[in-house]
C-alpha cells in the first residue's frame, strides 16, 4: 500500500507541473514567443521581478542591468569584482553575489551598498519571505542570512 502511495504522490505531481507548465503562454502556444533583446551578452544569471523586469550582470565588467518589458537594456550600476548570482525581493530590491563573496544590493534607483560577506563563491542565491537571503556556496554550504543581519540593514 505504502508504495502505491508513493507512486501515486508522484504522478500527482507530474500532473500539477504539466498543468502549470501548460498554463504559462510560452509553453502553451509556441506562436506566442518573442526576442526580448538580441544583443545581450556575458550574461550571469537572468532573473525576472514582479513587474516583468528581467535582470543580468555580465562578469567581465561588473556591470548590471535591468530589462524592462518592451525596453532595451538599461545599465543600473557596475559592482567590484564578476558577479555569480542575483535574486530580487518583493521590493524589487537587487541583490548581486561576486566570485570573492561579497553580496551587493541594488536599489532600483542604482545606489549600489554592500550586504554581506560569504567565504566562498556563491553559486546559487535567494529572497525568503522575509527579505532574508539564502546563499548557497561553491563549497556545499547554505547560508540563510535575516534581512536585519544584512549590513545594508544596519
Amino acid at each position: 500500500m505504502m508504495m502505491f502511495q508513493k507512486r501515486s504522490d508522484r504522478w500527482v505531481s507530474v500532473v500539477m507541473l504539466l498543468i502549470v507548465l501548460a498554463s504559462v503562454p510560452a509553453f502553451a502556444e509556441k506562436e506566442h514567443r518573442s526576442v526580448v533583446c538580441a544583443k545581450f551578452s556575458c550574461c550571469a544569471g537572468l532573473i525576472i521581478d514582479s513587474r516583468g523586469c528581467l535582470y543580468s550582470a555580465n562578469p567581465q565588467t561588473g556591470n548590471i542591468y535591468c530589462i524592462p518589458p518592451g525596453i532595451e537594456p538599461v545599465l543600473l550600476g557596475r559592482v567590484e569584482g564578476k558577479p555569480t548570482v542575483l535574486a530580487v525581493d518583493r521590493l524589487r530590491i537587487l541583490f548581486v553575489a561576486t566570485e570573492s563573496g561579497v553580496v551587493y544590493q541594488v536599489e532600483r534607483t542604482g545606489e549600489i551598498k554592500k550586504a554581506f560577506h560569504v567565504h566562498g563563491t556563491p553559486v546559487g542565491l535567494a529572497v525568503d519571505r522575509d527579505g532574508g537571503l539564502i546563499i548557497a556556496i561553491q563549497n556545499g554550504t547554505i547560508l540563510r542570512v535575516r534581512r536585519s543581519g544584512l549590513l545594508s540593514m544596519q
